[in-house]
């Protein structure tokens, strides 16, 4: 059976080993040891009630093998500003011609300080195709749901950005790269560890379209190919599109209330259980802290019925009722549209 957990100190050789195979634009995934150790250093101290802790890891653990992580970043700005682009008109007194005011731009944005950020989906190579991104997406929002009071009202998710057959993103070569010194790669790190670096590098002031490579606006806000699956799913799960993109590869950014997310919205707990629950499937979860587990399974959601083998996934469930909810929204609550025609 799949299970969606809490990471421990026990799952960082695991881990490291499915960091290991993170692409590039994946900044909130531990790359190194120490990164890891970090990010299971600082669950822990979520778990115990430490106020500056600001990120939990999760595991995704199939018959007692590691197969993908998933996280939560607690606050965007506990460090430092969280900056992106906003994608937006020109205002026409600043544009100094009434012919170009209908121009648009690129202006540097910290809209998302202090949003709680769902991030680092990562599954191993072996365990892809098989659906278990759903898992390890959804169970964010059900231990968020079960926390609430530990996060943010607002989520936001930054999303990978576009990159060509080479693994180039030309957002990056033809924009970024002009303002910041270094690799991506190297661009992504310091990201990941301060962001402030960007206002200092980065201009301040409106970044006009007429301005900018054609190769540079087919990626405002166009997802990587492999991060359409992750956008789908939290679409479904009731995120929806911003006007705003990531700074370094022009990945869009997605954003829900905490209370309109498909598990807060669907959730119910199971009354009873029965040997024959084929109806549909459900997200079913439990517990909080280190005890807080989610799975996928069969349920009768009307009726609030799991199946007899629910109580082999959930131990404790005689004194931490489970809860379920759908795994996505009527079609008319999806937003999210991807971009993916490339302007030429």
């Amino acid at each position: 059976m799949d299970i969606f957990r809490v990471a421990r100190p026990s799952d960082i050789d695991a881990i490291l080993k499915i960091s290991s195979e993170a692409g590039r634009g994946l900044s909130t995934v531990p790359k190194t040891l120490k990164d890891v150790e970090n990010y299971v250093s600082s669950t822990a101290q979520f778990i115990a009630g430490k106020r500056d802790a600001n990120s939990v890891l999760f595991v995704l653990e199939s018959d007692g093998d590691i197969l993908g992580m998933s996280g939560i970043i607690v606050k965007t700005d506990a460090v430092s500003p969280f900056w992106s682009f906003e994608h937006k008109k020109a205002e026409p007194s600043r544009m100094g011609m009434s012919s170009r005011s209908k121009n648009e731009v690129l202006q540097l944005s910290s809209k998302f300080n202090g949003y709680s950020e769902v991030g680092t989906l990562l599954l191993s190579k072996k365990s892809r195709g098989r659906g278990l991104g759903k898992l390890l997406s959804l169970g964010r929002l059900a231990f968020i749901n079960s926390h609430k009071s530990s996060f943010n009202e607002m989520l936001m998710a930054d999303i990978r950005g576009w990159q060509d057959e080479d693994g180039i993103s030309p957002f990056w070569t033809g924009l970024s790269s002009k303002f910041l010194d270094g690799t991506f790669d190297e661009a992504e790190r310091s990201l990941s560890r301060d962001k402030e670096f960007l206002s200092n590098s980065m201009p301040l002031e409106p970044l006009y379209f007429p301005l900018l490579e054609k190769q540079v606006l087919s990626c405002i806000g166009r997802a990587n190919v492999r991060s359409v699956g992750a956008v789908k799913l939290l679409s479904a799960a009731g995120f929806s599109a911003t006007n705003f993109c990531n700074v370094l590869d022009g990945g869009p950014a997605l954003e829900c209330h905490v209370n309109d997310t498909i598990v807060a919205k669907t959730e119910t707990i199971a009354h009873s259980f029965s040997e024959n629950v084929t109806s549909e499937h459900a997200l079913q979860y439990n517990g909080t802290a280190y005890d807080f587990r989610a799975t996928i399974a069969e349920a009768d959601i009307e009726n609030a019925t799991l199946s007899e083998r629910a109580k082999l996934n959930f131990p404790d469930f005689k004194n931490s009722p489970i809860k379920l909810s759908r795994l996505s929204m009527p079609t008319q609550f999806q937003q999210v549209k991807l971009k993916q025609k490339v302007i030429r």
